[in-house]
């Protein structure tokens, strides 16, 4: 019995010891039992595992967790000296973890089980956070059953139910019902975009739970997302309709030069045609007065039609120098009172002479009441004038061209009309006569010639005078062009009901005659062209002429040799006028000087003044401005130039022939005049045929050639220039008798 029992104890001790060991191994805490001074007596892998280090027997716990679990080591000692059952949490910051301690008092120790809480932590704040934030968010949160009825909804979901209008019957649209189903039936999330009454943008997303048999439903509000993407859509379409736009401007610009590059062409080619056609008769009439054969006749028609184009050309010139001033800005108005039927009678003097040669007449109708004065540029509307009516005139082929003048006392308007019954213009090619270098269509250029800068240059200066320029036609009947004129102010009693008396402005062609001057010129002047034409001229006057090539050179000789004037070219090589001027003002050098210059803009001529010049003259040389500013300067001569018979240069001993025929020749002139006085036809004819057989053969050429002018227009019965020639013919009897 005694041995049974003795054995007993032991086999009961170890079966107690493996349930022991069988717990700490299977247990999830963790296990450790401590003596009375905290060395570990036993312990299992899941507490070595917790506290991160092996646990042996033996080994002090405080000294394991003191150098990593800092708060657990501080308050260890307190609880297990305690010897009360506890629990404690302990977060362990230095290795971020959250340990449960429960301590069971021992008599010779304690029993501690651990266990890390952190992941069942966390997980527990998950789902607490999850639970709070239906209601928590600022979205739309909902649950729907699949077949549309709502199980949940959170606070925020207010516009979206009264969209729905589901307060009541709780119950989604048809249309969100059929997106649910198609979410569940494809076990995929799909997004609906809602418009709520309060004009918010709801974008929900349905999100299916197959094993809850629900959806459930999260909104997000996108007005603000989709109020910036309509704003980038219509900045898009903008930006499209931008670029469209641009690029047809562009197609429009390029069309545009386009057509300004072929317009330019075509007055290129027009130009070009207009100014050869003067140049070429020019040249050619020139060379043919080269013949010796020629009779005066032809001489005189030659000589006509040289001047005739060489003032085409010149006003060819003038309209392109004309638009390029106003196109630069640097054209200028002068402001004076003109008699606008002055105007009318200047134009008429000038232009009826092209209608009477072309069968049509020319007529001015005067509209009364009309204003005596107004205040205008007279020289620039004479210009529009002239252009409209020699438009006029050059478009119609039968009928009459009528210059209508017209005040209306209510605009303080005045009208001058030019109507005629030309081809007229058809609607389209109306709007387009008035840009510069077109006409109406090629097909007019290439029948009636023209550069096409008329009707240009006359809108722009009206503008520029204050006015208007309108045009109404109607093809094959005629046309009116129209220059409407702002008077200012005119009073009633300035108005005239009757034509006042005109005096005739009739202007002739016949060139100036040369007055007798004396005194020596200096001709500055480095065109060859322009040396002759100028001596020949100046010579004529019985001046003296030294020429020089350059500004240089007219110093040079000014300062040797005083001059009684000096007509100074202002653009030359080496020195130019302007320079050559001041250089002589300088030097004291203090006669008169006079340019010359092609630019004759009023900036010009006051540069020309600053220099130091006394007066200017413009080219082309108009003779008789030149023989005016000559006779400013040089004293009266008795007679003109001289004149020498040429037959002395091959026969001198016939001198005394010569001189008797000399001094006999204002005898022959008397006795012309008394035959012209009398109305002798005869005689003076017979008188005409010695005098013109006797003026050759004595070296004096141009008695001849006067003596068969008269002639032919006796014959031709055009008596009224007879004594416009018979003083022509006293004025080289004079010259002959100088050269005596």
């Amino acid at each position: 019995m005694t041995s049974n029992n003795s054995q007993h104890p032991e086999k009961s001790k170890k079966r107690l010891h493996n349930a022991f060991e069988s717990l700490l191994s299977s247990s999830h805490r963790g296990i450790i039992l401590l003596d009375q001074h905290h060395n570990i007596v036993q312990s299992n892998s899941t507490a070595a595992s917790i506290l991160n280090n092996s646990l042996s027997p033996d080994t002090n716990l405080l000294a394991v967790i003191k150098g990593r679990l800092r708060e657990l080591a501080n308050i260890l000692p307190e609880l297990v000296s305690s010897k009360q059952h506890q629990v404690r949490e302990v977060h362990c910051r230095n290795e971020d973890i959250l340990l449960e301690i429960e301590i069971d008092p021992l008599e010779s120790g304690s029993m501690l089980y651990i266990e890390n809480i952190s992941d069942a932590q966390k997980q527990t704040q998950t789902i607490a956070e999850l639970a709070r934030f239906p209601e928590e968010t600022w979205n739309p949160v909902m649950k729907f059953s699949v077949d549309g009825k709502i199980l949940y909804t959170n606070k925020r979901c207010g516009p979206i139910l009264d969209t729905w209008e589901t307060a009541l019957q709780q119950y989604v649209p048809d249309d969100v019902i059929q997106q649910i189903q198609i979410a569940v039936s494809q076990n995929k999330a799909r997004e609906v975009d809602v418009l709520c009454k309060t004009q918010q943008i709801y974008s929900i997303l349905l999100a299916p739970v197959p094993e809850a048999n629900a959806v459930y439903v999260y909104g997000r509000d996108v007005t603000t997302l989709k109020q910036n993407e309509q704003e980038l859509l219509k900045y898009r379409d903008h930006l499209e309709s931008l670029v469209k736009d641009r690029t047809q401007e562009l197609q429009l610009a390029v069309e545009e030069a386009d057509r300004a590059n072929k317009a330019k062409s075509r007055f290129l080619a027009n130009m070009s045609h207009e100014i050869r056609t003067p140049l070429t008769a020019i040249v050619g009439f020139a060379e043919s007065l080269q013949d010796d054969q020629l009779d005066s006749d032809t001489q005189d028609k030659y000589l006509n039609t040289i001047i005739h184009s060489g003032k085409h050309l010149t006003k060819i010139i003038n309209d392109v120098l004309d638009l390029s001033k106003i196109e630069a800005e640097k054209i200028e108005l002068e402001k004076l009172s003109v008699d606008p039927f002055i105007v009318a009678a200047e134009v008429e003097s000038l232009i009826a002479g092209q209608a009477q040669r072309k069968g049509l007449a020319f007529k001015l109708d005067y509209i009364f009441p009309l204003p005596r004065h107004i205040e205008t540029d007279p020289i620039r509307l004479r210009q529009i004038l002239i252009n409209l009516c020699g438009n006029a005139i050059k478009f119609t082929s039968e009928g009459k061209v009528t210059l209508q003048m017209q005040f209306n006392s209510e605009t303080q308007e005045l009208s001058f009309n030019v109507i005629d019954t030309g081809i007229g213009i058809n609607e389209q090619q109306l709007d387009k006569i008035f840009s510069p270098f077109t006409q109406a269509d090629a097909s007019t250029t290439r029948k009636y010639g023209g550069t096409g800068l008329g009707l240009t240059l006359s809108c722009k200066l009206a503008k520029l005078l204050g006015g208007n320029l309108k045009a109404e036609s109607t093809e094959n009947e005629g046309s009116c062009f129209s220059l409407n004129m702002q008077t200012g102010f005119i009073q009633p009693n300035s108005l005239t009901n009757k034509l006042p008396d005109i005096i005739s402005t009739q202007q002739t062609s016949k060139p100036a005659a040369a007055p007798a001057l004396k005194g020596n010129i200096l001709l500055a002047e480095d065109t060859p062209e322009l040396q002759v034409l100028a001596t020949s001229f100046i010579q004529k006057t019985g001046a003296d002429v030294t020429l020089v090539e350059n500004g240089e050179q007219a110093v040079n000789a000014a300062l040797r040799q005083k001059f009684d004037l000096i007509l100074m070219d202002m653009q030359m090589p080496v020195l130019d006028g302007y320079s050559a001027v001041s250089k002589l003002r300088s030097h004291g050098y203090d006669n008169p000087i006079v340019a010359m210059t092609a630019n004759t803009l009023k900036q010009d001529h006051d540069k020309a003044i600053n220099a130091g010049c006394d007066h200017f003259v413009g080219k082309p040389i108009d003779r008789s401005k030149l023989y005016e500013v000559l006779s400013l300067y040089l004293k009266k001569g008795v007679n003109g130039t001289s004149l020498r018979s040429k037959l002395l240069e091959e026969e001198p001993d016939l001198i005394d022939l010569v001189e008797k025929f000399s001094q006999k020749l204002p005898e022959y002139i008397s006795s012309l005049d008394q035959a012209l006085k009398s109305d002798n036809i005869d005689k003076l004819s017979k008188e005409l045929h010695v005098l013109k057989g006797m003026g050759g053969s004595y070296g004096f050429p141009m008695v001849s050639e006067i003596a068969e002018k008269m002639e032919t227009h006796i014959r031709n019965n055009n008596l009224p220039v007879i004594p416009s020639l018979l003083q022509n013919l006293r004025e080289i009897a004079s010259r002959i008798q100088a050269g005596l």
